[in-house]
């Protein structure tokens, strides 16, 4: 039944957020163990940090995001977000990866590839 997919999916969605974030805070807990985290784990602070936020934000949709089996026999569907789709470059954004990062070893990559080093 399409209803009790929707369900399903989003169930499934938000155990992910919920892992996700769990992650995080494993993460932070681990850097900051021991006092005040260098340089270099300030910066990855900061992406977890935004990470974090991002995840509790789509967490907070959830509720709106599944409709009850009587709204759905009616054809009510639950709104289409243009953020459900992520991109590669925002995958990449995420991770701290620069696009001329990501150029540099496509490039690296493809010589490889072709034989060339």
């Amino acid at each position: 039944m399409a209803w009790r997919k929707t369900v399903v999916e989003r169930q499934q969605y938000a155990e992910r957020l919920e892992s996700h974030v769990k992650a995080i805070d494993s993460e932070v807990a681990r850097m900051v163990h021991g006092g005040a985290p260098c340089g270099c784990c300030a910066e990855r602070l900061e992406h977890l940090s935004e990470a974090r936020a991002l995840c509790l934000v789509e967490i907070a949709k959830l509720p709106s995001m599944v409709v009850t089996y009587s709204e759905f026999v009616r054809g009510v569907r639950p709104p289409l977000e243009a953020e459900d789709t992520v991109t590669p470059e925002q995958t990449l954004a995420e991770a701290g990866i620069s696009s001329n990062r990501q150029a540099k070893y496509q490039r690296r990559m493809s010589s490889l590839r072709a034989g060339r080093t």
